[in-house]
């Protein structure tokens, strides 16, 4: 869906926006490292605790990883979310900083991917890979939805369709995870 939404916001916004928007979605990926390297050490205890049923253990672990995912986020966001004298990223990936605000959304949506690890972990200990692609592909239509609006509203197409996209995975997947928990 990335890509397909990539070749839309190129073709219809013009490949200067979508150099924007690949500048900006450089400067969000912190979020995603943090993210990928907390749920590695986190995954293992939450799968364990699928195993062992322990409903209690499992929905903490799933909470502490979401919430310290969007907490870096969070933090992540205000340090490098615009260009300013205190942001090293904005002196070496200025045109990151050339469309106001893209930064900021896609390190929101780059937070919610973040936040859904643990949720992915727990769902795949529990071998509830199908739902979960019915999840990512009603999620990728709507991100492709949302950037064949690049004509009129430019990158904020793909920023916006990328915070829908980390939306929904959020609710469902969890709604997935803790109906399960409580079946």
């Amino acid at each position: 869906a990335t890509l397909v939404g990539f070749i839309l916001v190129g073709r219809l916004a013009g490949l200067a926006q979508l150099g924007y928007l690949e500048a900006a979605r450089t400067v969000s990926q912190p979020v995603v490292v943090f993210a990928v390297g907390f749920s590695s050490a986190l995954a293992p205890r939450t799968m364990e605790a699928v195993a062992d049923r322990n409903t209690d253990s499992q929905e903490r672990l799933i909470r502490l990883g979401s919430r310290l995912c969007m907490a870096f986020g969070l933090f992540y966001a205000l340090a490098a979310g615009w260009d300013h004298a205190l942001n090293p990223m904005s002196q070496l990936v200025p045109k990151a900083y050339v469309v106001p605000g893209l930064v900021v959304l896609l390190v929101a949506g780059s937070s919610l991917r973040g936040a859904i690890r643990p949720l992915v972990a727990a769902l795949l200990a529990k071998g509830r890979t199908r739902p979960m692609a019915g999840v990512d592909f009603v999620a990728s239509l709507l991100l492709i939805l949302a950037c064949a609006l690049a004509g009129r509203v430019g990158v904020f197409s793909y920023a916006t369709g990328f915070l829908i996209l980390g939306i929904i995975r959020q609710f469902q997947y969890q709604r997935l995870a803790f109906k399960e928990s409580n079946d």
